[in-house]
C-alpha cells in the first residue's frame, strides 16, 4: 500500500474499514479467542447477497487483501496473518465476495510455524506465490 492520498477513493474506504476493525479486532482474539471473534465478525458483516463474480470477484479480492496488508503493517496493534485473516475476510462478505480463511503449518526446528490466509474460489488472495506449499492447509474447521 502507498500513501492514503495515493489511494482510489474506493481503497481509501476499505483502508478506513480495516483500520477500525483492526482496533477491534487484535485484542478482541486475545481475550476471546479466534471463534467468538469470527462469529461476532460474521454478525457485523453479513454476507451481502450480490456482489462481484468471477474474475471480478479475485480482483477486488486481490485489492483489497493490497489494503488490508498495509493497514496492518502501518497501525496499532499491530495485525500479524490470523487477524488480518478476519479483517479482510469480512470486508470482502461486506462487498458480496466469498471467501474462506484457512490455515496452514509445517515443522520448522523442533516446533512448528504456522500461517492464516483467505482464499477466493480456492486461490489465496494477497498471498506470496508458493504460499499453499510452504504452509500446507490443515483440513477441518475453518
Amino acid at each position: 500500500m502507498t500513501r492514503i492520498r495515493d489511494l482510489s477513493p474506493r481503497e481509501r474506504t476499505l483502508a478506513a474499514k480495516a483500520a477500525a476493525l483492526q482496533a477491534v479486532v487484535v485484542p478482541a482474539l486475545k481475550v476471546f479467542g479466534f471463534g467468538k471473534v469470527k462469529t461476532m465478525v460474521s454478525a457485523l458483516a453479513p454476507l451481502r447477497k450480490t456482489g462481484p463474480q468471477g474474475e471480478e470477484a479475485v480482483a477486488r479480492a486481490r485489492e483489497a487483501a493490497r489494503v488490508v496488508h498495509g493497514v496492518a503493517r502501518r497501525s496499532l496493534p499491530r495485525a500479524t496473518c490470523v487477524p488480518r485473516s478476519l479483517i479482510l475476510w469480512a470486508l470482502l462478505r461486506r462487498i458480496g465476495i466469498e471467501s474462506r480463511i484457512r490455515f496452514g503449518a509445517k515443522a520448522a526446528g523442533k516446533g512448528i510455524e504456522a500461517h492464516a490466509w483467505v482464499e477466493v474460489g480456492g486461490e489465496p488472495v494477497g498471498e506470496a506465490a508458493g504460499m499453499r506449499g510452504e504452509f500446507p492447509p490443515l483440513e477441518g474447521r475453518e
